[in-house]
């Protein structure tokens, strides 16, 4: 990471006493961890190190993603002492065994979509026919039947990646199986179609029930028990060991909760890193039904999603909350960081803020964009630590410390 020259002219952030946090000897103070940009910088290379190297990708509810919670969970307890697992159970999806496509015996990079249906034992085999005359979407036709077996997606991105297969994915497909294939071997494809050629894929997948796993939860009490909750999801694609998506994001969500160690501030802060957010959102809707059954859900009012921080310097806000929207970019004005900030007309509770849905609720989801690095990383394998912009998470540390302080005052 090339941030030498950028972190000796950065300064600390200061979380002062005017934010109306009081000291409170009883809280765990460790805001020297994030003191200033090197203690930051360090501190983000190192958990990048045993998160995204030491255990690489981190499927949901894998042994690799339980590795990795407790290493989260240690990093919680610093700063909040009644850090815990939240432990629920989900059916897991897996790729235990290698993938292959074939065009005329000549091997093609696909991956399986995450919770797709797998192929039988044998594989399957046929031609391809692009679907509903698209060149983005490929079906795999029997030869000796004439229906389609699976569905093949070409991504935007030069190289193989999966997505979730969703609900309203396995409807519109009629829950065939279906894969990411890059670009690049889009005229692979469309040649096979126009020749007729032999297509074989074989896919493997695993379904195994009630496999318990766990979000981590931290929270720092504040003077008032209104809730502002935070969210970084801590799983990742089995593809991928999660640098950009959603490691990096994720420690920066604990280096804000150990700036605010310490002292009580006027509001209650959650910290959760939740599971199974590649796979539906699962982990956060546990969470929320737990808090609905203990009749403490209305105490949230703010909820603040982010998800891979590190696509790029642009920031792509997701909300319908006026103030939260005009707070975020004065403070971004006011600090001089440069990127674009772009609204984004979906509402807040996107991705792992969906569940937390309510009239009562205030939401902002937060992305980025602007850089060579999602099509080169996204849901892939080199969606590793040496792709992560170390002056990108240091500016947007300095945004949030600051945005969570405006926050306590509304």
């Amino acid at each position: 990471m090339k941030r030498r020259d950028f972190l000796a002219a950065s300064g600390a952030i200061a979380i002062s006493a005017s934010s109306g946090i009081g000291c409170s000897p009883s809280l765990p103070d460790n805001r020297h961890i994030v003191a200033t940009a090197d203690s930051r910088a360090k501190y983000l290379a190192g958990l990048l190190q045993e998160l995204c190297v030491d255990i690489g990708p981190r499927p949901y509810a894998s042994p690799e993603y339980l590795r990795a919670s407790e290493i989260v969970l240690r990093e919680m307890k610093l700063f909040s002492p009644d850090a815990a697992f939240d432990p629920f159970t989900v059916d897991r999806w897996s790729s235990p065994e290698d993938q292959l496509l074939t065009i005329n015996s000549n091997p093609v990079t696909a991956y399986v979509y995450q919770n797709s249906p797998g192929t039988p034992p044998d594989g399957l085999r046929g031609t391809v026919r692009a679907a509903n005359d698209s060149k983005s979407e490929y079906d795999l036709i029997d030869n000796d039947t004439g229906k389609k077996t699976a569905l093949f997606f070409i991504e935007s991105s030069p190289h193989a990646r999966p997505r979730y297969y969703s609900p309203g994915t396995a409807k519109r497909i009629n829950n065939v199986p279906a894969a990411g294939i890059g670009s690049d071997d889009a005229e692979r494809m469309a040649k096979a179609e126009r020749d007729g050629a032999a297509v074989e894929w074989n896919a493997r997948i695993k379904w195994d029930n009630d496999i318990a796993t766990r979000n981590v939860v931290g929270t720092i009490p504040g003077e008032s028990d209104e809730e502002l909750v935070f969210l970084a999801h801590l799983d990742s694609q089995y593809t991928a060991p999660g640098a950009n998506d959603n490691g990096a994001t994720l420690i920066l969500m604990l280096m804000w909760a150990h700036a605010f160690s310490g002292r009580r501030p006027k509001k209650t802060l959650v910290f959760i890193a939740p599971d199974v957010e590649e796979a539906g959102f699962v982990g956060a809707a546990r969470y929320v039904e737990k808090r609905k059954a203990a009749g403490t859900f209305g105490k949230i009012k703010y909820v603040f999603n982010f998800d891979s921080f590190t696509w790029g310097p642009d920031l792509v806000l997701f909300s319908e909350q006026k103030v939260l929207l005009q707070t975020f970019e004065s403070i971004k004005t006011d600090l001089n960081i440069g990127g674009k900030v772009i609204r984004n007309d979906r509402d807040g509770f996107w991705l792992d803020a969906e569940p937390f849905r309510d009239d009562n609720i205030q939401a902002l989801s937060i992305s980025s964009e602007g850089s060579y690095v999602f099509d080169k990383c996204w849901h892939q394998a080199e969606d590793k630590p040496e792709h992560i912009n170390a002056e990108w998470v240091e500016n947007n540390y300095r945004i949030f410390t600051r945005f969570m302080e405006k926050v306590m005052d509304l």
